[in-house]
């Protein structure tokens, strides 16, 4: 019965042992794991890089964005807003898992072809987007700056009478769909050359007389 148990536990000692040693290849592995060589991730050069270090390079690169300022541009104006203003981030992360993934997964065939591409040049998403309720919040602030009011339809008194006076249509910006424009603007590949961005706007219907009322006698 003690020889039994005495072989229990080797075994599981053994089996342990094997374990650790197990993960311990696959830690060292995944850290000597590097990108193929001419890989970007945005303006970010990862080519080379292990895992960790393209992960702190690109958030090194976004923290340096955070004083770029960006125009956005409504109906009457514009604002300025800096990347630190929206909350500007990326998903370095997923970034850095797809770039490690060129060269490295899919078949043998896909993996050549895509080691050739890598050798010349091969630009990533950096998965950049903003903060949507503090992006929200400051183009809110500025709307009414940005917006051309309506005119409602009214009356005029001409030659003793009332004449009918059409309004005119309003514009206002709508923020929701701004800030998701703004969002997709950053994440289609943004390469910091071009810091304009259109908000949408929105028409405001004027109110007032209807037509059929053109004209009154007092």
């Amino acid at each position: 019965m003690k020889k039994i148990t005495k072989l229990g536990m080797a075994a599981a000692v053994l089996f342990c042992v094997v374990g650790l040693g197990s993960h311990t290849q696959a830690v060292m592995a995944a850290e000597e794991t590097t990108i193929e060589n001419g890989i970007s991730i945005g303006n970010v050069n990862v080519g080379g890089m292990t895992e960790n270090q393209a992960i702190s390079a690109v958030e090194e690169y976004v923290d340096g964005l955070m004083d770029t300022t960006f125009t956005l541009r409504g109906e009457t104006g514009s604002i300025q807003m800096t990347a630190e203003d929206m909350g500007v981030t990326a998903d370095a992360d997923t970034a850095v898992q797809e770039a490690l993934a060129v060269g490295h997964a899919g078949s043998l065939i896909n993996r050549y072809k895509t080691c050739r591409i890598s050798k010349e040049k091969l630009v990533l998403d950096m998965h950049l987007s903003v903060n949507k309720q503090a992006t929200a919040e400051k183009i809110y602030e500025s709307a009414d700056d940005l917006a051309v009011g309506a005119v409602d339809n009214g009356l005029k008194r001409v030659n003793g009478k009332f004449e009918f006076v059409k309004g005119k249509e309003g514009v206002e910006v709508d923020v929701v769909n701004s800030v998701y424009a703004i969002n997709d603007f950053l994440a289609q590949g943004w390469d910091g050359s071009n810091n304009e961005i259109d908000l949408v706007t929105k028409t405001v219907e004027r109110a007032g007389m209807r037509k059929n009322s053109q004209k009154l006698r007092i």
